[in-house]
């Protein structure tokens, strides 16, 4: 009976509290995935897949819940866009703290598709290193004994020039 004054809900001794947690009862059933033949809200699903592809959208989150769910021994997630290591896109990110949240490991592990090179790139940044404090030590060292000045347009703020002048102590 609905009683306008204090607003309740009854149905033959059922109150909105029970309503209520019987219709959160059968969403959750309904959403539970069947193991036979039965009508189960993931008939209407794409098949879980082993390979899906990176993209930020919630669409992406729901395949690979999907793939994850179906509890494939392998799934994989291929990169559209490539990044580094130091800065993974969030919608990944969240993915891999769940796995360490839930007791998982996050590992990472150099690709055995790439074979790691001969390391040419940290000669070269050691020589670039070499060669920057070379270049300090040698070409810049002359200006410690000048000022500089910058000069540009007051309405614009576009530079015209620089100045270097000899410091007072050295002339």
């Amino acid at each position: 009976m609905l009683n306008r004054n204090n607003i309740s809900f009854h149905i033959k001794g059922v109150s909105g509290l029970g309503i209520t947690l019987l219709f959160l009862g059968a969403l959750f059933l309904a959403g539970y995935p069947s193991d036979g033949g039965g009508t189960g809200a993931n008939n209407n699903q794409e098949p879980a897949s082993t390979e899906l592809n990176l993209f930020d959208s919630i669409t992406f989150d729901i395949q690979l819940s999907s793939s994850l769910a179906a509890k494939l021994p392998v799934v994989t997630v291929k990169l559209i866009a490539p990044f580094t290591v130091n800065d993974i896109p969030e919608r990944i990110d969240k993915w891999l703290n769940a796995v360490r949240k839930y007791g998982g490991k996050v590992e990472l592990k150099p690709d055995p598709d790439y074979p790691a090179s001969r390391n040419f790139g940290l000669i070269l940044d050691l020589l670039d290193k070499v060669y920057d404090l070379a270049k300090d030590m040698l070409i810049y060292s002359n200006a410690e004994n000048y000022n500089v000045a910058v000069l540009y347009k007051p309405a614009s703020g576009e530079v015209t020039r620089f100045v270097f002048t000899l410091k007072e102590a050295m002339k």
